[in-house]
């Protein structure tokens, strides 16, 4: 049985180049969360839209940062809780 999870992560900009980077990858961003298994929504907010939130039943979130940190950079979990 799987629990249903909700993943908040925060994107880090140390620079004005990561954050274009970041906005330019948006809505391919949302495309490359939902493609991990398990994840049912992604929602991206923030001012700078530089805090995802995922929603998914049984997915690995160790393995979703992993490959995010490597798409995107330096990227941290905010939370990770049992989502209501």
């Amino acid at each position: 049985m799987h629990i249903k999870m909700k993943l908040s992560l925060f994107f880090i900009h140390h620079n004005n180049y990561t954050f274009f980077i970041t906005l330019a990858l948006t809505k391919n961003l949302e495309f490359f969360i939902q493609k991990h298994e398990g994840v049912t929504s992604v929602e991206l907010e923030g001012e700078e839209k530089d805090k995802v939130i995922v929603i998914g039943d049984g997915m690995d979130a160790v393995n979703l940062i992993n490959c995010l940190r490597k798409k995107v950079g330096k990227s941290d979990i905010i939370s990770l809780a049992e989502a209501k």
